[in-house]
């Protein structure tokens, strides 16, 4: 369907303003490497000159066949892993180095966090909480961080972080830390 309508825009002249897909390759790699293997093939088999950045839409269809089958969904997710990004760079004032494996691991722990946001899970108030505090102790700088991407997922999503989900979002801001020094 998006090829189809992508075939009829050209035809029409019509362009989309992509300013918010700007960072779908840093946010999902694999996906948007998948997306230009799609768009070269669609130059190679088509006589249309296609947009570099049309990319970036492809691969938000492979995100959404991937999470929900719901574009507003996925679009909301994206905004969201992205304001986390941003609040994790402008604490550590550092911009994020594309294929960064840390960073990469960040990134994929927020999507499935936020994918999995609606699933019941257990009584947290038996959580063991020694790592956490061992790595707040440690990680001064990422806890911050996270006491940070709390307050807004609670904010933006009305939904309460979990200490299981603060202590995986240590261990991968730690590890940025660390690589970071």
């Amino acid at each position: 369907d998006h090829i189809a309508n992508l075939i009829d825009r050209l035809n029409m002249g019509i362009t989309f303003d992509n300013s918010i897909l700007w960072d779908i390759k840093r946010i999902y790699p694999e996906e948007y490497a998948l997306a230009i293997d799609a768009l070269n093939e669609l130059k190679r088999r088509l006589s249309y000159q296609f947009d570099p950045n049309e990319a970036c839409f492809i691969a938000l269809h492979i995100v959404n066949a991937e999470v929900s089958n719901n574009m507003r969904e996925t679009y909301q997710m994206t905004h969201v892993i992205n304001d986390i990004c941003d609040i994790v760079s402008s604490h550590l004032n550092t911009q994020f180095i594309e294929n960064n494996y840390y960073y990469n691991r960040f990134v994929l722990h927020l999507r499935y966090m936020l994918k999995n946001e609606k699933l019941p899970l257990p009584d947290d108030t038996t959580a063991d909480t020694d790592i956490l505090d061992t790595l707040t102790h440690k990680y001064p700088q990422a806890w911050k961080i996270v006491r940070k991407i709390s307050a807004y997922i609670q904010a933006t999503k009305k939904y309460k972080l979990r200490k299981e989900q603060q202590l995986y979002l240590m261990i991968h801001l730690s590890q940025i830390v660390k690589n970071l020094r």
